[in-house]
């Protein structure tokens, strides 16, 4: 029987659908060269994706951050990514402002904006109420 796997290890939340345009966005660090000890940093990234909105169409932003190690050193070096708007979160301040529009100003209910959402996106009526 195998062990069960770490929580650490499993994903958080299910992977945006591959089916939804994506924007890149590459964020890099300047040189290649250890800012401690001059040796040569090799690459490794760090991926994050996040929902936008864009009016009438959803798209995914993804962010990638490469990741250089000093094999001399063992330090890693990448650059800063912007800080989420909600901590732990997956939507940009656009569809955060699509949802609070539609609930304040259009009076839509969290319930009838999860059932607005045939983009094929779950979002369940707890997380569009907090």
């Amino acid at each position: 029987m195998t062990a069960p796997e770490d929580k650490a290890t499993q994903p958080r939340r299910r992977a945006s659908p591959d089916y939804l345009p994506r924007q890149h966005i590459l964020f890099d660090v300047h040189g290649r060269l250890c800012s401690y000890c001059g040796g040569a940093l090799h690459l490794g990234e760090s991926v994050s994706e996040m929902l936008d909105w864009v009016p009438a169409q959803l798209h995914v932003v993804r962010t990638t951050r490469p990741k250089y190690t000093c094999r001399a050193c063992n330090t890693v070096a990448y650059s800063g990514a912007p800080e989420p708007f909600i901590d732990g979160g997956l939507a940009t301040l656009a569809l955060l402002s699509h949802i609070l529009i539609s609930k304040y100003c259009n009076h839509s209910s969290p319930y009838r904006q999860s059932q607005i959402a045939h983009y094929g996106i779950d979002l369940c009526r707890s997380t569009l109420a907090g």
